[in-house]
């Protein structure tokens, strides 16, 4: 499992780990609290960043409230919603961006298509 962990704003730490079986199930109860499908496909974007946020997420710092988990009823999620998306654009996609890079495996070379290899590497192989 990967952990980042990273200072969103002075004072505020957000923890990312990796999806994990608990988060799959935790992510389709979210989805369907919020009736994901019945959405829009812009507020359907938006509530897929949110709820992988929540589910893959811990934050320490004093955000004036809990950061919610799937178990928090919708009130508690609204408020958190509106706080995740009123940060600042930087934080945010830095908040993204962890939450992918945790979740992409890492990619051995040796087990890339020749098309994919270095040449160095493409050398190596055919000796």
């Amino acid at each position: 499992m990967l952990i980042k962990t990273l200072e969103v704003m002075p004072g505020l730490c957000v923890t990312v780990k990796t999806a994990t079986g608990r988060s799959y199930f935790d992510t389709e109860h979210l989805f369907l609290k919020y009736n994901i499908w019945g959405q829009s496909e812009r507020d359907k974007q938006h509530l897929v960043a949110f709820i992988q946020a929540v589910v893959q997420s811990s934050v320490k710092g004093n955000i004036g409230f809990e950061w919610p988990t799937a178990a928090s009823s919708l009130e508690e999620l609204e408020a958190a919603r509106e706080w995740f998306f009123d940060l600042p654009k930087q934080p945010f996609i830095d908040w993204l961006n962890a939450i992918t890079e945790v979740d992409t495996p890492p990619v051995d070379p040796d087990l890339l298509p020749e098309n994919l290899l270095s040449d160095e590497k493409k050398e190596t192989s055919e000796s």
